[in-house]
C-alpha cells in the first residue's frame, strides 16, 4: 500500500512537472512568437522537452520561475535578432523615401504598429538580390534603367528585345550586352517566348517591350497592334504553362484609359480606350491581361502572381527615341541645330524614369509577399509636374547653356493629333503600396539634364553615372 501511494505521489509530481514544462515551453513560443521567431520556438520546446524527460520527477520547476525564464529568453532571442536587424532598418528609416514616408505615416496614426512592422520588413528586405529577373524590351530606354537598378540589387538580369531600337543607345552605350543574359527574339513569336521563359525559368518578370511611338502608330498600325496586344498575349500565354513560381509586374502605359482631357486624373477602374491606334493597342492589352489573369492566374495554386503597373511621360538620361521631346532637344543641341517644337502649351505628366520603376520594384516585393495579386496601379507624377512642353524645354536650356534659347523653333503645324491633358490618380498607389514619388520638378529636370551633359560634354564612363542617379534617387539625397 505504501508503495503505491508512493508511485502515485511521485506520477503526480510527474504530471505536475509536465504541465510545468508546457506552461514554460508555451510561454517561450508565445513571447517568441510575438516577436516574429516562431522558428527558434519550435527548437527551444524541442530542447525543454528533452530536459523534462530527463529530470522525470526528481525536481520541480515553479510556475513563476518558468514564466520569467521563458519571457528573459524570448527578449533576449529577440534583442540579438534586432541588433543584427538595427542597422540596416535603421538606415532605410532614416534615409530613404519609403522609410521617411512610413515613419510619418506611422507618427501621424495613419497606420498600426503591426501594418508599420510589415511594411518595414517588405521594403527593407533585398528581394531580387540572387534572383533571376526577365525584362522583355530590356534594350529600350525604361527597360535599360531597370536592368541596371536590378544588377546593383543583385539580380540574375536575363534580358528579350528584337532589336537594339535606336542609335546611340543606353543599352550599347552602358555596355548591357556584357552584363546580363541577352536573347534577341520578338516577343510575338510565341514558340520562341515560351521556349525562353521555359529555360530560363524567372523568379520575376518584368514586362515592358512594345511598340512605344504613338507617331510610329499611325504610320505602322499592325506593328503597334501585333507587338503590344499580341505580344502581351503571348508572354502571358508563356508564364501560363511555366511550371516553376514567378512574379510578374506587366507594364501598359497611361494612355491606356479613355482620355477625355479631364482636370483630375484616371483611377485604376476607369475605362481602358483611346482614339488613337497606340492608345488603342494598350486598353486593349488591358482587357487580355484581365481575361488570362481570371481564367488562368486567378486561382490560389497558379505558379504565377500577376499585377499591372501603369506609367505617364517618363523622361531621363539615355533616351534617343523618335518624336520624344527630350531625345529630340538634347539630340538637337548637341549637334549646336535648333530643336523644333510641336505643341508647346501642352501639358504633360513629366515623371523621371526611376519613379515609375521604383514602382514596379515596389509591387514585385508586394506580390512575392502574396500580397495583390491581379491588381492595377498608377505610377504617375505629382500636381506639379503637368508643365507645359515649352516651359520643360527653356529650363532645360537654362541647365545646358551656351545659346540653347536662340535653338528653339515653335511649330504649331501638328503631324498627328495629340492630347494636351492626361493625368493620373495615384492614391490607390500611396494607400497600399505606400508609393509616391519622391522628385520635384526642379530635380527631375536635374537630373535629366545631368545625365546627359555628362554624356554629351563630359564624355564621362555612363555605367557609373547611372548607378549614380540611381543611389542618389534611393537614398534621397538633394
Amino acid at each position: 500500500m505504501k508503495l503505491c501511494v508512493q508511485a502515485i505521489e511521485k506520477q503526480a509530481i510527474k504530471n505536475k512537472l509536465g504541465l510545468v514544462f508546457d506552461n514554460f515551453t508555451n510561454n517561450v513560443k508565445n513571447k517568441l512568437k510575438d516577436f516574429g521567431l516562431s522558428g527558434l520556438g519550435k527548437i527551444i520546446t524541442g530542447a525543454v522537452r528533452g530536459v523534462s524527460g530527463f529530470i522525470g520527477g526528481t525536481a520541480e520547476l515553479p510556475f513563476k520561475i518558468a514564466n520569467k525564464v521563458g519571457e528573459k529568453l524570448a527578449k533576449s532571442a529577440y534583442n540579438s535578432q534586432k541588433k543584427r536587424k538595427s542597422k540596416i532598418v535603421d538606415n532605410f528609416l532614416d534615409s530613404t523615401p519609403e522609410g521617411i514616408r512610413l515613419v510619418a505615416a506611422y507618427n501621424s496614426g495613419h497606420i498600426d504598429e503591426e501594418e508599420f512592422n510589415k511594411q518595414v520588413e517588405i521594403n527593407v528586405k533585398n528581394i531580387y538580390k540572387d534572383k533571376k529577373v526577365l525584362i522583355t524590351g530590356n534594350t529600350g530606354f525604361k527597360g535599360s534603367w531597370l536592368s541596371v537598378w536590378l544588377l546593383s540589387l543583385g539580380a540574375k538580369v536575363v534580358g528579350i528585345s528584337k532589336d537594339i531600337p535606336t542609335h546611340p543607345s543606353m543599352f550599347e552605350k552602358l555596355d548591357l550586352q556584357s552584363k546580363i543574359k541577352h536573347y534577341t527574339e520578338d516577343i510575338r513569336n510565341l514558340d520562341a517566348i515560351k521556349e525562353i521563359i521555359d529555360n530560363e525559368e524567372p523568379e520575376f518578370l518584368f514586362h515592358l517591350a512594345a511598340q512605344p511611338i504613338v507617331s510610329t502608330s499611325y504610320s505602322d498600325p499592325i506593328e503597334t497592334i501585333s507587338s503590344n496586344v499580341m505580344g502581351t498575349a503571348n508572354v502571358l500565354e508563356a508564364l501560363k504553362v511555366l511550371n516553376k513560381k514567378c512574379t510578374a509586374i506587366i507594364i501598359t502605359s497611361d494612355k491606356a484609359y479613355d482620355n477625355v482631357e479631364q482636370i483630375w486624373g484616371y483611377k485604376e477602374n476607369d475605362q481602358m480606350g483611346g482614339k488613337d491606334i497606340y492608345s488603342g493597342s494598350k486598353g486593349a492589352a488591358e482587357l487580355i491581361i484581365k481575361s488570362y489573369y481570371h481564367s488562368f492566374f486567378k486561382n490560389k495554386d497558379s505558379n504565377v502572381k500577376l499585377s499591372i503597373a501603369r506609367a505617364g511621360n517618363v523622361i531621363g538620361g539615355g533616351d534617343w527615341a523618335n518624336d520624344r521631346i527630350i531625345a529630340d532637344v538634347y539630340r538637337s543641341w548637341s549637334k549646336s541645330i535648333p530643336i523644333e517644337m510641336r505643341s508647346p502649351n501642352a501639358t504633360r505628366p513629366w515623371q523621371h524614369v526611376l519613379e515609375p520603376l521604383s514602382g514596379y520594384l515596389l509591387l514585385g516585393k508586394y506580390l512575392q509577399n502574396n500580397m495583390y495579386d491581379g491588381e492595377s496601379y498608377n505610377f504617375g507624377p505629382s500636381t506639379d509636374k503637368n508643365i507645359t512642353v515649352k516651359q520643360l524645354v527653356t529650363d532645360l536650356a537654362n541647365s545646358w547653356g551656351n545659346d540653347s534659347h536662340e535653338k528653339i523653333i515653335i511649330h504649331e503645324d501638328k503631324k498627328f493629333p495629340e492630347c494636351n491633358l492626361l493625368k493620373l490618380c495615384c492614391d490607390k498607389a500611396l494607400f497600399e503600396l505606400n508609393w509616391k514619388p519622391v522628385l520635384d520638378y526642379k530635380n527631375t529636370v536635374r537630373f535629366v539634364s545631368n545625365w546627359y551633359e555628362s554624356y554629351y560634354l563630359k564624355e564621362l564612363d555612363m555605367y557609373a553615372k547611372t548607378v549614380q542617379q540611381i543611389s542618389e534617387y534611393v537614398n534621397g539625397q538633394e
